[in-house]
Order: C-alpha cells, then structure tokens, then sequence
C-alpha cells in the first residue's frame, strides 16, 4: 500500500515489481481477449475477460491508499442510492435508445423538478452509466443500453435495492434488539425486520404488499437463475439406460424447480430422457406461474406444489436435484429438508446439489453473497460447511465439480442409509448386549456389529429401519452411559481409526471423518458451557463455538446428562475471545452462559513411553475430568524424575503424617531409636506398570474412572474402598470422590 507523506505517494519496491508485473499479465489478457473476439467458434471463450478483471482489480488494490478506499465506498453508495431512485422514477424507460432527452423533458414526463432530475442523475453520469450530450441532455451509455432490453434485469438490480439493501443497512437497529447473533430461521429475519414484519417469513412478507411484489422478485429470481450454471458438468446420459431397465420408476425430480429451465437444460443435453418420467416442484405460487406459462417441452412432465419442510411426495426417484435453494435457509432448516429427501430416497438414489461453495480464505463476490443470503435468513456454504450438513443429514459427499474459486457447484451425493456410529459405548460391552439393545426398538434385520475401542458400528439391511433408529437411540441410556447414535460418515477403511464420541475441531469424533487415527487434539484451554438442552451432542457444541470464529480442537457434553459441556481451544486468547462471543447467546432456544474452566497441563510424557498406549497417542486428559470418557489406560504410571527410576529415593515415598493414625505402618516404628528413615532397606520392588499411591505430585488412580475396575487388584497397602472408611478419618479427603462416578 502506499505511503502518505504531504501529497506524494511512495510505494516500496516490491509494490512496484508487483505492479509491473501484473501490467504483464493485463496486456496477456487482453490480447487473449482480442483472439476470442477474432475466433469462428460457436461459443465464446469469458475466461480472458474475467482474468483481466482480477488482474485490474489487483492494480487498483496496490494503486489506491486507505483514504481513497473509504472515499470510492462511500461514493458507490451514493451512486446505488441515486440508481434506486432514479428507476423508481421509470426515467430509463423515457430515454431514446438512440439519441437523447433534455432536463427538462424528462422533468415533464416525470411530472418532476427539472433541478431534481438533473441532480439524481449527475452521480448516473459521473459513473459513466449515462451520459451527458451538449451540456442539457442525457443519453444511454453503453451499460444503460444493454439494460434497456433487459426489463427483467434492471427489475433484478430494483429487488436488491428495495429489499436486500435496506435489510442490510439494518444490520445496527436488527443486532441491538435480537443479541449479537446468527439469523437462522425463516422468522425474525434482517429482511422482515426492515420491512416491518419481524414476525413473518419474506414470503408472508411480501404477499402482504400486494401480490405485484411477489411476481416482480420471481421474474427477477428467473433472470438472476438464468444467469447461473443449470447443472454444472454433471452427465445425466447414464440414467436413461438405468430407466429403460426400470420402467415406471420416476428418473429425476427437480426440487425447487422455479420456471423448469434447468429440467429444460438437462432433457435437451440428453437424449432418450423420457420428459414424462421427469417432475418439476416448487411453492404453489411458483408452480402456478409454470403451469401458466406451459413451455412445450415440459408439458409431459408432472408439476406438484409442494413444501420444503413436509413429505416428499416423489419416492425412490433415480436422482433428486435440488439447486440454489439451501442457501435460503439456515443450518438446521436446510438439515430438515435435506432429512426429507433423504426419507424418500431408495438405495441406489442419488441426490445432487448446485450451489455456491465459498473458497477460504473468500472472495469478494462470494462474501458479499453470503451477507445478502444472511439478509433473508439463509447462507453461503464452504466445502467444511456442506460437508457438515451433509453428515448431519445422514448424506455423505461423493465428488464436488467446480470451475473456479467462489463458483457454483455441481454436488454428488450419496446417502448413508443403513450404517450408523454408535458413540461412547462402554469398553465392556459385547455384540450379544448391544444387539439386545437395539433389537428392542421394532424389527429390522441387523447385518453387522462392529465394536471398537468406545466406539463402534452397526449396519441394518433397511435404511428406513435405520433411519428409525438414529432418534429412538440417540441418547439412550446403555450400560449406564449415554449413547451417542448418528449417520456413519467417510468409508469403512477408516473406521479403524481412534474415536469416543468426542469430537476434534476437524473430521469429528474419529469415526470416518475427513480425518483418521489419532484421537482429538486436547489443550488445557477449556471453555465451560451451561444451560445447555439434554439432547445436545457434541456436534452441535461443536457448531455453537464455531460461532465464535475460532479453531475449536475439542468438544464434549457432559456425562451426568446435566446440561452442561465444554469445547477446548488453541490458545488462551482464542478462551478469552469465545467466551466473550458466546456467553449469553442462545442455544436452542435456550440462553447458555460460558465460563473459562483453565485446566492444569496434562502428565509430562517422556521419551521412553511409560504408558501402553501406541506411539503417537496423545496425552490423556486432567486425572479427575468428568468429562473425559476415556478414563486412564490400564496401567498408567505417573511419571518420574528424570524419565526413569532412580533408586531408592524414588521408590520409597517420604514419610505422610497421616499413616502415623493407621494400625499399620509401611515402614517400622521408631519410637525415636533406630537408623534413619533412609537406612532402611528399600521396599520389594514393584512392576514396571505399578501405581506409586504414596506420591505427593499425583493422586491415586482411581479404579473405576472408566466405568470399570483395573483388571489388576491395587496395591496392597492402597487405602481401602470401604464407604465408613474415609470417614473415620483414615485417608485424606481429597482421595475421597463421593458422587463423582457413582
């Protein structure tokens, strides 16, 4: 960026390589443009004029300074706003194609003040969207041209502005009343609110001013929709031999189907699709409007009205598409209609998505996409984003086509129907116990159970029978933990991986997720959430602190079922920020309240491996976490000055005033005569595995932390378990944990 010093702008070398360097890349551009311009080719070639746009774009972010930036953002607002006003007026529709109008015409047909018009479109022709002929005149430029034509897309440009634009704007008034907080529903959005009509949907909304309101936004959604890919690069060709086999079955269904132009594009790139087998859906208003308008090609197709959030009425389609209509909802809406197709979808369905994945870091158009999305409750999606909501609906993401960064995609995928994770079983826990378990819920056939290390697998023969499972068994009570049901995600190859139930800030829950092998990542930078709902899974804790845009590495509920959670993050600062964020936010529905629950390092792991656990696992959680499932490993010892025994000294423990009250003593009394406590010979020595109870620097393990007691007895001289016997005195307090586990 440049540097101001009086009124000379300096740049740094670098900035000045950058920019010859980029002139070179603009003179390539356009002589490539120049070629596209020359070639006989049937279509035209936009890459050259899109890269050239990027490329200026970059010139002009080394160009201009801080001050012109905020400068050219406030003058494009005005410029916005006298657009706005100036199509309110109709005054395009009153200018020649060809030649021009004077002021005071166009002041007479607009039954307007002369002063007035020629101030609303000074700002129109500084930004070279009109021009200004002899000094007294308005002309068409060569961008209001290509708009007069095109009523539809000046309509579109009116939609943003009345609606999106002042929804935005309202951000301030909106975040003051309803908390600093994601919009997510369909109610209470940015748009209703500046409207007037926080309580309605933008659909109620708008059917309340006037039924003109609503033809304008789908005439206008036409063009917008026009404009995009119809179904990306996805090939369609295989389903018209899959259709010949199966006759009767219906082949595709559009969901959200608009005015059928991309049923139209996939019926016209492939021959032998049968148009009759083909199904075309949308809001009743919507289907009305198609049934209308009744293009030749579509008349074979059926057309139901439906509702996004009731019933697919089109059941075990081949292929279900859905485009540019998640991203007008939030995540736990676009999971229920997702949930909906998956309820109507056979074995071998398949359900393709088109819409916009956002790059990361993103690009300008993208973002500002998202913000407008948010405007009307709904949301731009990254591929992390579609992969979790996919996962959550029991889908699974098979390939992503996508031309360019920011651009639309054309999603496969498929549904995970018959496989389901089972979450924090107990490692006790055998196949008889856990297929007596779910047996007891209807009568689908279990073909597979599959049990690890707190974790594991089972597979039903009927997806609709798993599907019935997942809510009558999420959690459940088995063995006396809380079940954790849900969709398996990734491929069976990866089901070997480590994974509880808890989940890391990346794949999740190591049961197929974008990442395998060792467990999540633990930090010592907990965040202690309360108040939360019962049903909460570790999921969704997760998606809750992402609220807070930070790198959450682990999230768990609680085991009591108490309401209560934590996730842990990267650093302290990223603690401080979260709780900050979240505290206070709502949840559910429900007002949660986050406090930092800092917890002491982990046990120091040395390089000689004093645990069994394989090499590569990574510390165990703070002895005395309830929260951590996993419990200590089977003989784990505390670790010991300088990595390794040291004689005597570390095996024999200094002398606790406490053993002096206990019948018995380790060591013999010395009724003050005697050698030194040091001359004493040292004790038998123990196992390698061996607890030493006696260390001040560690408590006693504690047996039964994971549900289960060591298979090894503890130490013979280990105070006993005896309920009467801490209270008596005969142990200190702090080793006594009534209530913690049972």
């Amino acid at each position: 960026m440049p540097s101001s010093a009086s009124n000379v702008q300096k740049y740094s070398d670098e900035e000045i390589s950058q920019l010859e360097k980029l002139a070179i890349e603009l003179s390539g551009a356009v002589k490539r443009i120049r070629a596209e311009n020359q070639t006989t080719k049937a279509s035209y070639n936009d890459a050259p004029r899109q890269q050239a746009m990027k490329v200026a774009d970059d010139i002009q972010y080394l160009l201009r300074g801080p001050k012109e930036y905020m400068r050219d953002s406030w003058l494009l607002q005005m410029v916005v706003a006298a657009l706005v006003a100036f199509e309110d007026f109709k005054g395009f529709d009153h200018i020649p194609t060809e030649g021009a109008i004077s002021f005071a015409e166009m002041a007479k047909k607009l039954n307007a003040d002369v002063n007035l018009i020629r101030r609303i479109t000074n700002p129109l022709v500084a930004s070279k969207v009109l021009k200004l002929v002899d000094g007294d005149k308005i002309a068409h430029s060569t961008r209001s041209r290509s708009l007069i034509g095109i009523q539809q897309a000046r309509g579109h440009d009116t939609v943003f502005n009345k609606y999106v634009h002042p929804g935005a704007l309202a951000m301030p008034s909106y975040f003051a009343k309803y908390g600093r907080k994601e919009p997510t529903t369909r109610h209470h959005t940015l748009f209703t609110f500046a409207q007037g009509c926080p309580e309605l949907t933008m659909w109620e909304c708008m059917r309340r001013q006037g039924p003109e309101n609503i033809q304008m936004f789908m005439d206008n959604m036409a063009v917008w929709s026009g404009n995009q890919p119809k179904y990306g690069t996805y090939d369609f060709r295989w389903i018209v031999d899959v259709g010949k086999k199966q006759p009767g079955r219906p082949l595709v269904v559009d969901v959200g189907a608009s005015r059928g132009h991309v049923t139209q594009a996939i019926l016209k790139a492939t021959p032998g699709l049968d148009a009759s087998r083909c199904v075309l859906e949308d809001l009743p208003e919507v289907i009305e409007e198609l049934k209308r308008l009744d293009p030749e090609d579509l008349r074979a197709s059926r057309k139901i009205a439906i509702d996004f959030h009731k019933e697919q009425p089109v059941k075990g389609a081949l292929i279900y598409f859905i485009r540019t209509c998640l991203h007008d909802y939030g995540d736990d809406e676009s999971i229920e209609i997702l949930r909906i197709l998956v309820d109507a979808m056979a074995d071998d369905s398949r359900l393709l998505i088109l819409e916009q994945v956002l790059s990361n870091p993103p690009k300008l158009f993208g973002a500002v996409m998202d913000l407008s999305m948010m405007v009307v409750g709904g949301k731009e999606r990254n591929k992390e984003q579609w992969s979790d909501i996919a996962a959550r609906s029991g889908l699974r993401i098979l390939k992503i086509h996508q031309d360019g960064e920011d651009a639309l995609m054309s999603n496969m995928t498929e549904v995970s129907s018959t496989r389901l994770y089972l979450g924090n079983l107990p490692r006790s826990a055998t196949k008889e116990d856990v297929s007596t378990h779910f047996s007891s819920h209807g009568t689908g056939k279990i073909t597979e159970i599959k049990l690890m290390n707190g974790f594991g697998f089972i597979e039903y023969d009927d997806p609709l029978d798993a599907r019935d499972v997942v809510p009558a068994f999420h959690g459940s009570t088995f063995m006396g933990e809380r079940l954790t049901v849900q969709f398996a995600r990734g491929t069976r190859n990866r089901e070997g991986g480590s994974g509880s139930g808890g989940g890391g800030g990346g794949g999740g829950g190591g049961y197929g997720g974008e990442r395998s092998g060792p467990r999540p990542r633990r930090t010592a930078f907990r965040m202690q959430i309360s108040g939360l709902p019962v049903d909460t899974s570790w999921q969704d804790l997760k998606d809750f602190a992402r609220q807070s845009q930070l790198d959450v590495v682990y999230s768990e509920t609680g085991r009591n079922n108490n309401g209560e959670g934590f996730v842990e993050f990267e650093t302290a600062a990223d603690l401080a920020s979260a709780v900050e964020a979240l505290d206070g936010k709502e949840f559910k529905d429900k007002i949660v309240r986050c406090v930092a629950n800092t917890q002491p390092d982990p046990p120091p792991r040395d390089g000689r491996g004093r645990s069994r656990s394989p090499p590569g696992r990574r510390p165990y959680g703070p002895p005395g976490d309830e929260y951590d499932r996993r419990g200590p490993p089977r003989g784990y010892s505390p670790p010991r000055r300088d990595g390794y025994r040291d004689g005597y000294r570390d095996r024999s423990p200094p002398r606790r005033e406490y053993y002096d009250d206990r019948a018995r003593y380790r060591s013999p009394p010395r009724h003050g005569r005697g050698p030194p406590m040091d001359d004493y010979p040292p004790p038998p020595p123990r196992g390698r595995y061996d607890h030493d109870p006696y260390r001040r620097d560690y408590p006693p393990p504690d047996p039964y932390a994971n549900g289960r007691p060591y298979d090894r007895p503890p130490p013979r001289d280990f105070p006993p378990r005896d309920p009467g016997y801490a209270r008596e005195g005969g142990y200190p307090r702090e080793y006594d944990r009534p209530g913690r586990y049972w």
